[in-house]
């Protein structure tokens, strides 16, 4: 049985800190579950969003670069698209929704017997919605109605130029099982094949190579369960001649980092401790959350960040 479960969360790169809240919380309904600092790098914001207390597999984030960011360049090597799941007879309301605000759209169409809708946000990031059979809740008291909030993260695409140099780690040490293909996207299951735990490859030999920036994706993180799963799943990597970063404490979670062969950043992270362990669930995503590592720099950390307004 694979050790890993499922995505975790997705890590992006956005410019604005306002525009970037409205966007995810205002027009896609998700939830501010976490404001504090990239921790490698205190003067920039690091936002979590979610769905209620900001369960694995709900989450996408972002370090906000500040509007000097450099842009990226989608291309291989990326992460090429992040996509949520809503329910399956929410297509026609989404493209209401999304039509009443003035976001453009393509779709939807057909992937895997699936509906797709792609748009993207202010700094040009894909964003996919999927409509899909989807067990989870959504956030209750999101702006969304809930017959068509998101659920939470569907899948992810990744770009290759060679899938054959990765084939090995996929099928092999991280135990990704192929579920369908249609063309050059082949469709793989982490765990149970639900949403939030696939994960589609495209192999674009002929792709500009991506750059990272704002306007894509950091990373991907993929979820284990506690803390002797990570170091499970560390062992055979570092013997597969992977640079596999210590474990570090990321406070909601335990983190591990390494490249995979096509030059994507992956992470794989624990479950626990969540969200909850510094806030109780009707406080998530107000104010400023730092570890308790950083407290005496507080002053400090935040002299250096932008004002942020939860609710403009």
């Amino acid at each position: 049985m694979s050790l890993i479960t499922g995505i975790h969360h997705i890590s992006a790169i956005a410019s604005d800190l306002q525009s970037n809240i409205r966007f995810y919380t205002k027009m896609l309904g998700l939830r501010l579950v976490k404001v504090t600092v990239n921790f490698d790098d205190t003067s920039q914001y690091h936002l979590y969003y979610g769905t209620a207390t900001g369960e694995p597999g709900t989450l996408l984030t972002f370090f906000i670069f500040g509007p000097d960011g450099r842009p990226g360049r989608r291309g291989s090597g990326q992460v090429d698209g992040v996509a949520f799941s809503i329910p399956r007879e929410s297509c026609d309301d989404w493209i209401v929704h999304l039509a009443k605000n003035d976001v453009a759209f393509e779709g939807p169409e057909k992937r895997f017997s699936e509906d797709v809708i792609t748009i993207y946000d202010p700094d040009g990031l894909k964003i996919e919605l999927v409509a899909s059979d989807d067990a989870r809740s959504p956030w209750n008291d999101g702006p969304i109605q809930n017959q068509m909030a998101i659920r939470g993260l569907h899948s992810a695409t990744l770009s290759l130029k060679d899938l054959k140099r990765s084939s090995e780690l996929y099928n092999g040490k991280l135990e990704f099982k192929q579920l369908e293909k249609s063309e050059n996207r082949i469709r793989y299951t982490l765990g149970e094949a639900t949403p939030g735990s696939l994960l589609d490859v495209v192999e674009e030999p002929d792709r500009l190579s991506g750059s990272g920036g704002v306007g894509t994706v950091h990373h991907i993180a993929f979820r284990v369960t506690d803390n002797r799963g990570q170091l499970d799943l560390r062992r055979p990597l570092m013997r597969g001649g992977y640079r596999v970063t210590p474990v570090l404490d990321r406070c909601y979670f335990n983190a591990m980092y390494f490249r995979e062969p096509n030059t994507i950043l992956f992470e794989i992270a624990t479950d626990p401790p969540g969200f909850l362990v510094d806030q109780a669930e009707k406080d998530l995503g107000e104010g400023l959350s730092l570890p308790p590592w950083l407290e005496k720099e507080r002053a400090e950390i935040e002299a250096k960040l932008e004002p942020l307004v939860p609710n403009a």
